[in-house]
């Protein structure tokens, strides 16, 4: 028997930027200009348009007007929710996640905004037959831990002083 699942994307998009430089000193980094009249945002949400997913949460950070704005703009067959999170100099997408909590209830399918990827790349981890990336725990905060995903059996753990927990983060690419 076959299931359909809605899945839903979150886009993060609040960080500064600053390493990009002048890329970034007027614009949201994801608004990068990556082929003529392509950005890397516009290819996001094109690509989730091709793939059915319809319904996008993108968090906002430093010029939130413009990226809203932007993604209106580009007048896709998308909704999309924006949830601005008001510590974005101060915290990472980890918290970023957090301000979108109570938008999260589906599939979730979670892209950093300031990244460039191919069709098929997009199409392996959607259509897969199993989750990639499993959430199980954000924060205990009495022994400052983050336990932070299990993918496919192997459990990644980071420890850390709990001052740290909002400037810390652990990545997993395969």
């Amino acid at each position: 028997m076959v299931y359909e699942v809605e899945m839903k994307a979150l886009i993060l998009n609040s960080g500064m930027g600053t390493r990009m430089g002048v890329l970034a000193s007027e614009q949201p980094k994801c608004m990068t200009e990556v082929a003529p009249n392509e950005t890397i945002i516009s290819r996001q949400l094109i690509q989730l348009v091709n793939k059915g997913i319809d319904d996008v949460v993108i968090t906002t950070g430093r010029f939130e007007s413009c990226l809203v704005s932007y993604c209106n703009s580009l007048d896709l067959p998308i909704h999309i929710k924006y949830v601005f999170n008001p510590e974005y100099a101060s915290t990472n997408y980890i918290y970023s996640i957090y301000c979108a909590r109570e938008f999260l209830e589906d599939d979730i399918l979670m892209m950093h905004g300031d990244l460039v990827f191919e069709n098929d790349v997009l199409d392996s981890v959607v259509d897969s037959p199993i989750n990639s990336t499993r959430y199980q725990k954000f924060v205990n905060s009495t022994r400052g831990k983050c336990h932070l995903v299990s993918c496919g059996g192997l459990n990644i753990e980071r420890k850390m002083p709990r001052e740290n927990i909002y400037d810390s983060s652990v990545r997993v690419f395969f």
